[in-house]
This record gives C-alpha cells, structure tokens and sequence, in this order.
C-alpha cells in the first residue's frame, strides 16, 4: 500500500475490499495491523521494529517510482478509509470494544479516522456542527 502513488486506486481496490471485511480483520492481530496500517502506518504502538524495517523496505522503490509525497499519499489513503471505518464504530464499535483487540480497534479508529474526534467531541459538548 505505501508503494503505490495511485491511492485512488488503492482506495477503490484494496482499501474498500479491507473496509467491507472489516469484522474478520477485526478478530486477529495480523488483520488489526492491516487497519491500524490505513490510519497509523510504522506506528510503534503496533507494529514492532523488525517489522516497521520490513515495511521500509519498500521505500527506495517508491522514491524511484513515484512522484507523490509520502504523507500526501498516507493521508490520502486514511481518508479514503475513514468513512467506512467510522461507520464500522458506529454500527459495531459497542459489539467489539468488549474484545481487547476490538477496544484497540475503536480507539484508534475514533483518534485518528477523519472525522473521529470530531464525533467524540460532538458526543461530550453536544455542539451541533464541527469545523472541517
């Protein structure tokens, strides 16, 4: 995914068939990697070292073959999945927060989705509109 410089195709291929599976990747680590990667990418908080140096690997193909920006690109692909996930934690964020995994998926989802800590804003001070 941090290869690709065409995130709209990403978004529309990968991103969306992760988004419509979400349940599934919800219940192992490996697949709440694969989200936490959408929102939080090389986060230490989840992923190891080892692994982060794996993941970076694929930078020096990336700096040959693309022209776009890398936080550019990241923030284009959490955009893209910010939606779904949002209404994933609408819908089933009180089903799986019971699960530690699944708190941990809410959580991150809730902090760094675009438009999440707006939402919890709005839950807390009511305030009827939010600034973009």
């Amino acid at each position: 995914m941090s290869s690709c410089s065409d995130t709209k195709l990403t978004a529309k291929s990968l991103v969306s068939d992760i988004i419509s599976n979400i349940e599934l990747f919800v219940t192992s680590p490996q697949g709440r990697r694969s989200l936490f990667y959408l929102l939080v990418p090389r986060t230490r908080r989840h992923f190891t070292p080892s692994q982060i140096a794996v993941i970076a690997e694929t930078d020096t193909i990336r700096e040959k073959t693309s022209k776009k920006d890398n936080v550019l690109r990241t923030t284009e692909i959490r955009q893209a999945a910010s939606p779904g996930l949002l209404k994933f934690v609408e819908e089933k964020g009180a089903e799986v927060a019971h699960d530690t995994g699944g708190s941990l998926v809410v959580l991150e989802i809730m902090l760094y989705s675009e438009g999440g800590q707006c939402q919890i804003r709005m839950r807390r001070s009511s305030a009827s509109e939010c600034p973009p």
